[in-house]
């Protein structure tokens, strides 16, 4: 099973800016359940929650929902 492209991207995010998931769920109000779902593209995450992450992870909205896997160092 694939990973999905946002929960991909958030991944990416979160390990460039050395942050672990579980503080990520924290300050996001996420739960790992919730996250899961995303990743396995059951359900996809609300706007509020995906306007809190590019918030949180520093990136505009439309980066974080862009398809595209930045390489940057």
């Amino acid at each position: 099973m694939s990973k999905s492209a946002i929960t991909a991207k958030i991944d990416l995010l979160l390990a460039k800016q050395g942050i672990r998931k579980s503080q990520f769920y924290k300050d996001c109000g996420i739960s790992s359940a919730c996250y899961s779902q995303w990743n396995t593209e059951k359900t996809f995450p609300r706007l509020a929650n995906l306007s809190k992450i590019s918030e949180y992870l520093g990136v505009s909205l439309e980066d974080l929902l862009s398809e595209e896997q930045q390489n940057e160092t």
